[in-house]
């Protein structure tokens, strides 16, 4: 009967291999996916911050946009009663803060409420105290932008288009509110920046944890292993009594595989002990 102990201490010793390597292996894949968790909650809360930051800014453009509107209106009031194009009078008085396309719509839709003011004044109806007809009045109560509006031409079918500019002027309290949203924006803008940048690094950190470094090794190692130092010496123990001419090959080759698989491991060990260098490093 041949003596198989060599093999079966060869598996043995093998096994407690693949143990190492296993426990190393799960240990890391733990901590890796507790890592993304966390990352991705962060990826998660940064979103959400991202979408309410962005509706704040959102609003305070769309209040400055109709401001500016509403200002460039008022200087322009007669080119709306007149109907004239944005495009007649753009180029000869660009405002500083708004687009010719952002404008136009404003333009355009002061133009038609005119016509609708128009259209509702001229049957006598009942205005409130501001000179506006109750309908229109009441339709744009909760519309800053279009009740102002209402307010200018209120003035014109008054006869009052002359003194719009004096009267309807910029007071202080408005600067002031006009200067406190704009800075407003401009911090929030910045905040913008600062989460959208804290976004980036959070995904490339996870794009890093996808694919951790030393695991493919890792799997490599613990698969070769099993195959060649557990498996294989154990084919062995079943064919070496029938084939007892190959156990001095096959002990060589198992011993050879069991060496190859201690020294794998223990360069695995050491491999992940080795941290690369950084910049941080330098500092």
């Amino acid at each position: 009967m041949p003596d198989l102990t060599l093999f079966s201490t060869i598996t043995s010793a093998s096994a407690s291999f693949v143990a190492i390597i296993g426990g190393l292996i799960a240990s890391k894949l733990i901590t890796i996916n507790g890592e993304r968790e966390s990352i991705e909650t962060r990826i998660l809360e940064l979103d959400e911050l991202i979408d309410m930051k962005s509706k704040e800014e959102q609003s305070i453009a769309q209040e400055l946009d109709e401001d500016d509107a509403l200002d460039y209106i008022t200087d322009h009031i007669g080119d709306i009663a007149e109907k004239t194009s944005l495009a007649d009078v753009y180029e000869a008085d660009k405002p500083q803060q708004l687009e010719f396309e952002t404008l136009e719509e404003y333009w355009n839709t002061a133009i038609e409420l005119y016509k609708k003011f128009q259209k509702v004044n001229i049957y006598g109806c009942e205005v409130n105290d501001d000179d506006i007809p109750i309908e229109l009045a009441t339709e744009f109560a909760e519309d800053n932008f279009m009740y102002s509006l209402c307010e200018k031409f209120a003035k014109i079918e008054s006869g009052a288009a002359w003194i719009l500019t004096k009267s309807l002027s910029i007071t202080t309290a408005h600067t002031n509110w006009y200067n406190s949203k704009r800075k407003e924006q401009n911090t929030i803008l910045r905040e913008l920046d600062v989460l959208k940048l804290q976004r980036e690094q959070a995904v490339r950190q996870k794009n890093i944890l996808t694919k951790p470094p030393h695991m493919k090794l890792g799997l490599i190692i613990f698969a070769g292993i099993i195959v060649f130092c557990i498996l294989m010496p154990l084919l062995f123990m079943k064919l070496i009594p029938h084939y007892p001419n190959i156990q001095s090959c096959a002990e060589t080759t198992c011993i050879i595989f069991e060496a190859l698989g201690l020294v794998s491991t223990i360069f695995y060990m050491g491999h992940l002990l080795c941290w690369k260098h950084n910049k941080t490093d330098k500092k």
